[in-house]
């Protein structure tokens, strides 16, 4: 009596090593993949930080009575409001019709402070500065033009200058 042979077909070794290499390479890829989520992430996470306490400084600032020249904010930081007629302050820059902070200029005494946000563990810091437009009739001042810029400095990560900008008026 004859025995039938079934030809039972499987992977050669060269098929499970290409399987192998694909998948790993498929692993390493994703895997690379989580940092810079992450880092995005927290880029997103110090960006809108920045735009909240930019929103925080200019409310303090508009609150203010016109003829102040200057405040101590929430925070205890004394903060000029400009006096004189026209512009007093960090300097500005208009790229695209844009008002922004110049960054590349020096930090102007009285119109700058480095924050801390209290609410992050790691303790993130932030360079604010403002100028301010002041408006004058006979002397006494008719309307301010605030712009608030903050940028959270760090080497380690790139992240995006915030304006904001609010006219206040008599």
């Amino acid at each position: 009596m004859r025995v039938k042979q079934s030809k039972q077909a499987g992977f050669s070794v060269v098929e499970v090593l290409v399987a192998t290499l694909i998948f790993m390479f498929g692993v390493v890829l994703v895997a690379e993949l989580v940092p810079r989520a992450m880092r995005a992430n927290l880029n997103s996470r110090y960006d809108s930080s920045a735009v909240v306490i930019a929103e925080r400084m200019l409310d303090q600032m508009i609150s203010q009575p016109l003829v102040s020249a200057n405040f101590v904010n929430s925070d205890g930081f004394g903060m000029n409001l400009g006096g004189a007629a026209g512009q007093q302050g960090s300097p500005i820059q208009v790229a695209g019709g844009r008002v922004s902070i110049n960054w590349t200029a020096g930090a102007v005494g009285g119109y700058n402070l480095n924050y801390v946000d209290p609410d992050d563990a790691s303790r993130a810091r932030y360079d604010i500065r403002w100028t301010v437009i002041t408006t004058v009739q006979t002397g006494t001042p008719v309307g301010k033009r605030f712009i608030v810029g903050v940028w959270k400095r760090d080497p380690r990560t790139t992240s995006t200058q915030v304006t904001v900008e609010a006219v206040q008026q008599r």
